[in-house]
């Protein structure tokens, strides 16, 4: 049967004492992981960076902090002394490879030679995806599969599968939470940095600013549900419910966004699920704090029922969201009917969306000009790369923007172009 995070840690918690604080005690935490690019083709060399934290009461003497990529060991920094209060940052480089990854930082990893006041914060993790470069990339698709993705890990993170070891099945719950966390915190930075990236005339399209918003909210979605596992296990129940009420307020917001063709209005039935599971979990903290005789099952199942209901709904939506750029239409190719992984100004791209009555095609520089412009009657137009005056585009990066009527109204794709050098 399906249970919740959150009401397993409830219920194994009510039977876990309290621990005793160790004075004067370092806490080591890895607080940030930069990776530089952030967005690598595949064999570019990656540096990566982590700031190491101190936030204990006592010093941090001779520790590693290790950097691994997916789950395998890749660097060990060794820092000598890390005082109370202090950061310190270390360094370690990677070849990007093809596909996506999860980079990890570690500190005091392996060896856990450190004696610390809280062990259950040193790590952390982020989400790099490598991708040989195209000539043309669409923003929109872009935006639309990470709004997907994200809310579908957010929606499976909420629920997994207790056994009869209730503490493996903590174990495992927390990782899969806080593999929600990372997912939103990830995709909320990235819908972010796409939404900055475009140029005024482009910067706010409905998609652009839509997508700015959602991450924002997948940022604040990310710290509630780093909330909830700490305040649960620290036996802190009126903090694990608030920080379900912030994840409750946080869907009702995307519930009332925006964006072209991405329906998120269903979220609302999400929140209204969590907010169940909030008012069951108060009648379980009192049902615990007395000798109700009701079985640890029953109380469990009106908390299990109500966020099983949400991560449904939730996972529902981001099916929907993640077809969206496979029924589009929209084909760019070249001379040799494929998506050019290089394009020079003088060479064909053709342009089709399967049913459009007409096209518009417009191309801007970084600065925000429109450098090219072309319409056609037509579900085909063709470009040579050239600015309205039929001269060569010089070589560089170019955004565009596609607008197409399919007889149900305008429809929009906003990308990048990047341009090479003519050919001679």
């Amino acid at each position: 049967m399906q249970k919740s995070l959150t009401v397993l840690v409830l219920a194994v918690l009510a039977l876990v004492p309290l621990g005793i604080a160790q004075p004067a005690q370092p806490d080591l935490v890895v607080k940030e992981v930069r990776v530089e690019p952030a967005d690598p083709e595949p064999g570019a060399p990656v540096q990566i960076s982590a700031v190491v934290g101190n936030l204990g009461e006592g010093d941090a003497e001779a520790f590693q902090v290790q950097f691994k990529v997916d789950d395998l060991p890749l660097s060990r920094q060794r820092v000598r002394q890390l005082r109370a209060g202090r950061t310190v940052e270390v360094q370690a480089e990677w070849e990007a490879v093809e596909g996506e990854h999860r980079i990890a930082v570690e500190a005091d990893r392996p060896l856990n030679d450190i004696e610390e006041s809280d062990e259950r914060n040193n790590s952390l993790q982020v989400v790099v995806t490598v991708q040989a470069r195209t000539a043309i990339s669409s923003l929109t698709d872009e935006i639309t599969l990470v709004i997907g993705k994200t809310l579908r890990a957010v929606g499976e993170g909420l629920n997994f599968a207790i056994g009869s070891d209730l503490f493996a099945a903590l174990e495992e719950g927390l990782r899969r939470l806080d593999g929600a966390r990372l997912a939103s915190a990830n995709g909320g930075a990235k819908l972010v940095s796409i939404g900055a990236d475009p140029p005024g005339p482009l910067a706010q399209e409905e998609i652009l600013r839509g997508g700015r918003a959602v991450g924002q909210i997948f940022l604040e979605l990310a710290d509630s549900l780093a909330k909830v596992g700490p305040a649960l296990q620290s036996f802190n129940l009126d903090a694990g419910i608030a920080a379900l009420r912030e994840a409750e307020a946080e869907l009702l917001a995307l519930s009332r966004l925006s964006l072209d063709r991405v329906r998120l209005g269903p979220l609302a039935l999400a929140a209204q699920h969590l907010e169940e599971a909030a008012q069951a979990t108060l009648a379980l903290a009192a049902n615990l704090s007395g000798s109700s005789g009701q079985s640890l099952e029953e109380l469990l199942a009106p908390i299990q029922a109500a966020l099983a209901k949400a991560g449904e709904v939730i996972v529902a939506v981001a099916t929907e969201v993640e077809g969206l750029s496979l029924h589009r239409g929209i084909v760019f190719s070249d001379a040799t009917n494929r998506l050019p992984a290089v394009y020079r100004p003088g060479e064909p791209l053709t342009i089709q969306v399967y049913g459009a009555a007409w096209l518009n095609l417009e191309v801007y520089d970084p600065a925000g000009r429109l450098v090219a412009r072309r319409v056609v009657i037509d579900d085909r137009l063709l470009w040579r790369g050239d600015d309205n005056r039929r001269r060569p585009l010089p070589a560089g990066p170019y955004f565009y923007r596609l607008t197409a009527d399919r007889g149900a109204g305008e429809e929009k794709d906003l990308g990048r172009l990047m341009l090479t050098a003519p050919s001679p």
